[in-house]
């Protein structure tokens, strides 16, 4: 995570702008920049066979079933590209895993190793105008933006064998979009 807050070097007191009128210092000097960034590797993917309790005879409460490795990668070779007939981005290579014998269970492990689902991309980005009047009186107007660069945050892909979207990312985070707001802090 990335954090920081500048403060633009123009007006009264600052490197440029020191000696400007009072109207220009009011205008253009006393702003902030500040943003928080977020860069996150994606979640581990774990796998099951859709319906494996009551397909395989396996109806143990609980119990969930996972597919047999078949020795081929299970990345996509087109992992992130958009898949063909369906909404939806390849992320797993559906040849690397076959159904269990019945009443085994799977080799597969609980998350595939080397494999993560989709990284995350996050900057909220803040900018604000300070002014002071008076030993007491400071206000501050804000313009906030969330999630400023509107990157969607893609959810995991689906790792129920024998559906028919499985090893597709097919849906986005809820209310991951760019939200904007502005406002007005005053300090006596």
């Amino acid at each position: 995570m990335l954090a920081p807050i500048y403060d633009l070097p123009f007006g009264k007191g600052r490197r440029w702008g020191d000696s400007w009128h009072p109207v220009l210092n009011a205008v253009a000097g006393g702003w902030q920049l500040s943003t928080v960034g977020t860069l996150r590797s994606g979640g581990y993917v774990g796998l099951a066979v859709q319906g494996g309790g009551d397909i395989r005879g396996d109806n143990a409460p609980g119990l969930i079933l996972r597919p047999n490795l078949t020795g081929v990668s299970a990345k996509s070779p087109n992992q992130g590209q958009p898949a063909e007939g369906v909404i939806g981005l390849q992320w797993l290579n559906e040849a690397a895993f076959e159904e269990p014998a019945q009443f085994t269970l799977g080799n597969a492990s609980r998350n595939l190793p080397g494999i993560r689902g989709p990284w995350r991309l996050n900057f909220d980005l803040m900018l604000a105008k300070n002014f002071y009047w008076g030993e007491r009186w400071r206000a501050q107007f804000r313009w906030e933006a969330y999630d400023f660069t509107n990157t969607p945050t893609f959810l995991l892909p689906n790792g129920a064998l024998n559906s028919g979207n499985f090893g597709l990312v097919t849906g986005v985070l809820p209310n991951s979009r760019r939200i904007m707001q502005m406002g007005l802090r005053i300090t006596f």
